[in-house]
Order: structure tokens, then C-alpha cells, then sequence
């Protein structure tokens, strides 16, 4: 949160990042918010980019079908399953390692990301285990 002055309200700035499926930097960006005005500014902002992902033809809301087991609990051996992919998985990035391993799990990419965290992978680092 960065202080402000009397006349001011407080703020804060949000850095917004975002990378391509190979992992490529495609977004880098900040933007200081003030705190009380939060709700109407993430309003303004899906009008935005929802207007120019018009202008650009492309499509407005989820594109792509929602993952297979996407609501369905993560098993024991699932979790000793996905551990071991991701082991196996040091010579690529971790971009394309999840994207294999979400359409491999029926999962979406976050929730392998997820997983990957709660059972002690680095989901930055394929290959790596035991992250504290």
C-alpha cells in the first residue's frame, strides 16, 4: 500500500505480468490503484480489454472447454502420479511441462500448478522437488 497524503486516499500498485505458453514475456506492466475506488476500477478494466479483444476478433469469455476433472478430487495416486511426471519432466520449461501434464490430468494449468506446490514441486523448476 503506498501512503498518501491528506487529500489523497491510499493506494496501491498492482503489477501485471504475464507469459506465452513457451514461456515467453508478453505482459509486464503496473498501475497504482486507489483503495477506495477497487470494485468500479476492475469494472472499468473488463470493459477495456473486453472491448479490445473485440476490436482484434478475438473471443470474448472462456474459448476453451472447461478440463475433464476439473472438479474431481486429486487421489493419492494421482498425487504420486503427477510428482513423478514432473520429476521426469527437467528438460523442457515449466510453461510447456504443465501444459502437458494439464491436458494429460484433464486438469486446467493452475490446478497442476496448484498441486504441484501442495505436494513439495517447484512449479517454476521442472524436476525439482522438496520445496520447503
Amino acid at each position: 500500500e503506498m501512503p498518501a497524503n491528506d487529500q489523497e486516499p491510499p493506494q496501491i500498485e498492482l503489477r501485471v505480468m504475464g507469459a506465452d505458453d513457451d514461456g515467453r514475456m508478453v505482459a509486464d506492466g503496473t498501475v497504482r490503484l486507489p483503495t477506495d475506488g477497487l470494485a468500479a476500477v476492475g469494472q472499468v478494466l473488463h470493459r477495456i480489454l473486453t472491448g479490445i479483444a473485440a476490436l482484434y476478433g478475438q473471443p470474448i469469455g472462456s474459448a476453451s472447454p472447461k478440463p475433464a476433472n476439473g472438479n474431481q478430487p486429486w487421489t493419492a495416486e494421482l498425487d504420486e502420479r503427477l510428482a513423478s511426471r514432473w520429476a521426469q519432466a527437467p528438460d523442457t520449461t515449466a510453461a510447456k511441462a504443465i501444459a502437458t501434464l494439464a491436458e494429460e490430468f484433464g486438469r486446467s494449468r493452475g490446478g497442476i500448478r496448484s498441486r504441484l506446490v501442495k505436494l513439495g514441486c517447484d512449479p517454476d523448476h521442472p524436476g525439482r522437488r522438496d520445496v520447503p
